[in-house]
């Protein structure tokens, strides 16, 4: 037949009051009980309008807590046994891991150290994905681009020191280059004991030739002579312009009367040239000084001696009639 449900059964928590009494239990023989102050401290309170009223006790609560306690404590231990276990693999883990990290950083100092001009491009492997590897991705990236501009700020400064020592209108070498050769291949004589000669050239009647024609013909004819000259002389004779209509000739390893024989060449070439393809009835001549150096004058102002001597047998050219070579 019908049977009636059971009752249902009591909370299982106790009700107490500010002072821990029970005034309501699932068991009447709990009811005025006052429990201790250690099992309040697993008791809930029971709030109103901010207030507290009373609090809610559980045994099971009191378990789940205790347990909880019992997982910490648990927990705990593993901690300090974890910690255990770190500082007797800390010493060996910090050289291995001390080694992986201190490799690419001696790598990334030895290339910072052997950077200097010329070598400025450095490249480090990179061995790894993290912070470390990517420092020295681009560490490589800058060294890359330090180069290119390094590469760059050379090659102007070539060009500039070329364009420095270079005539611009005959492209041929100027004194400031003259000088610099000079030194050069006199300290090589020398050495060696060996001669060298020297010639200064003047156009003849230069400023006529500006005067009837132009000073850009003046320029064309400047321009041409330079080509004569440099085709009709030694791969290492020194051929530079002096300044307006006057060159420089350095003859190494040449005595007076081979220079005076390669300047009368020299002279006789620049007079048979056609110089009608510049202009109609354009002739041009040249004058020439020439002396042999003395290879043991290392004075400061020896050049300047020896380019005034060669000067003063270039006046006595013009002075015999010019289309001439003075020795």
């Amino acid at each position: 037949g019908f049977q009636r449900p059971p009752p249902p059964l009591p909370p299982p928590y106790e009700l107490l009051d500010l002072q821990g009494k029970v005034i309501i239990a699932p068991q009447p023989d709990l009811l005025n009980e006052v429990i201790d102050s250690s099992r309040l401290t697993y008791a809930i309170p029971v709030f109103d309008h901010d207030e507290i009223i009373g609090y809610i006790h559980s045994d099971t609560q009191e378990a789940l807590i205790s347990q909880q306690l019992q997982f910490l404590k648990a927990i705990n231990d593993s901690l300090w046994l974890a910690l255990a276990l770190v500082s007797v693999l800390a010493i060996p883990m910090g050289i291995i891991l001390g080694r992986k990290l201190s490799d690419p950083i001696k790598k990334l100092d030895r290339a910072m150290r052997s950077m200097h001009p010329g070598a400025i491009k450095q490249k480090v492997p990179v061995t790894s994905n993290d912070e470390l590897g990517s420092l020295t991705a681009n560490f490589n990236k800058m060294t890359r681009e330090l180069s290119r501009a390094y590469d760059e700020l050379e090659n102007s400064r070539q060009q500039m020191k070329a364009m420095s020592q270079r005539d611009p209108l005959t492209e041929l070498p100027n004194r400031r280059a003259f000088d610099d050769s000079t030194a050069l291949v006199l300290a090589q004589a020398q050495r060696h004991a060996r001669p060298c000669s020297l010639a200064m050239v003047d156009v003849d009647h230069f400023k006529a030739i500006n005067d009837n024609y132009s000073h850009s013909i003046g320029d064309q004819v400047l321009v041409h002579l330079a080509k004569t000259m440099r085709s009709n002389l030694r791969e290492v004779d020194i051929l530079a312009r002096y300044g307006g209509e006057e060159f420089m000739i350095l003859f190494p390893e040449t005595g007076l009367k081979k220079a005076f024989n390669s300047m009368e060449r020299l002279r006789e070439c620049v007079a048979s040239t056609d110089w009608s393809v510049i202009a109609d009835g354009l002739a041009v001549t040249i004058s020439s000084g020439l002396i042999e150096m003395d290879i043991n004058d290392s004075s400061p102002n020896g050049l300047e001696q020896a380019l005034h001597a060669a000067d003063l047998k270039l006046y006595t050219a013009k002075d015999n009639g010019r289309n001439r070579t003075e020795m």
